[in-house]
């Protein structure tokens, strides 16, 4: 549950008006908001970083949505890299 309230202030005069609403009000929590983090896609592989002798390859993607209210995180890697043999 979430609860807010709220207090008078200034009280009305000189044929002011009194506030209207509620003062205190209570409410069930909702997952309406809750967000799941996603990723973006994977990015293209970069180049070989060697001509010869072995050398990586990478890529990369990022965080498009954060997890937010209770959403599920993000599983995984930013960066993937393999190892390549070039002769």
């Amino acid at each position: 549950q979430t609860h807010r309230w709220r207090k008078i202030l200034v009280e009305p005069a000189l044929n002011g008006r009194a506030c209207d609403g509620p003062f205190n009000e209570t409410r069930a929590c909702s997952h309406a908001g809750r967000k799941d983090c996603k990723f973006s896609l994977w990015s293209k592989w970069t180049e070989c970083s060697a001509s010869c002798e072995g050398g990586t390859q990478s890529r990369l993607r990022r965080v498009d949505t954060f997890a937010e209210h209770g959403g599920a995180p993000c599983q995984g890697m930013l960066r993937e890299a393999v190892g390549l043999q070039v002769f």
